[in-house]
């Protein structure tokens, strides 16, 4: 018998016979996905919205940054827009501040919104570590405007106190046909609004245009 297992046990060293009491490798059980997978997965999701981002700007051709007015549009007299550059280099003294304003012939088929965003972004507007630009945006051909600002001064220069500047500053001027004073009432509100002084436009909020897009509608 000993001799019987000895040989058997060579025959099984040898990979002639196979080890029937050997353990099998258990199945792999499924595990959830480990945090470095997930990280992987995270980039590249970051870098398709990098892309999907930078083929969007792609698309549009925005007029180069020339100065605190880009009056692609030509709807502001020099008067005006030497009087404008003034007072967003004041505020920019003062505070860091950047504010431009910007008048484009068209939209390129896209809402004022996305527009203003990706000019927004392309120009690189305000100090990067305190993002606080500021874009003054009108679409003339369009009929649409809109008051862009950095994630800094969002809670200076908020949703609805653009609303009311539009709406009862600008609009008004607009529709009289005075473009360049509209323009530079728009920009005066917003420096005073920025400079600390937004009590009064405070109190317009309640009273404000249903929607900052439209401009003489």
């Amino acid at each position: 018998m000993t001799r019987r297992r000895n040989l058997i046990h060579q025959r099984v060293m040898a990979g002639l016979v196979p080890a029937i009491h050997a353990r099998q490798p258990r199945p792999t059980a499924w595990m959830p996905a480990t945090s470095a997978g997930m990280t992987s997965k995270r980039l590249a999701l970051l870098i398709i919205f990098c892309l999907f981002s930078t083929f969007a700007l792609a698309a549009f051709t925005f007029p180069a940054l020339s100065g605190r007015v880009v009056d692609q549009a030509n709807i502001v007299a020099v008067k005006t827009r030497d009087a404008i550059e003034t007072k967003a280099k004041d505020l920019e003294d003062k505070s860091g501040i950047q504010l431009v304003v910007a008048t484009v012939r068209s939209l390129e088929g896209s809402d004022i919104e996305t527009y203003a965003n990706g000019l927004f972004r392309a120009w690189k507007l305000g100090e990067a570590k305190k993002n606080n630009g500021v874009l003054f945006l009108v679409a003339p051909n369009e009929r649409k405007m809109r008051i862009e600002v950095g994630y800094g001064l969002e809670d200076a220069l908020t949703d609805a106190l653009s609303k009311v500047i539009i709406a009862t500053t600008v609009t008004p001027r607009f529709k009289a046909g005075d473009f360049g004073g509209g323009v530079e009432r728009g920009v005066d509100a917003i420096v005073e609004v920025l400079s600390g002084d937004a009590g009064e436009w405070q109190k317009r909020v309640e009273v404000r245009a249903e929607d900052q897009d439209t401009l003489f509608d």
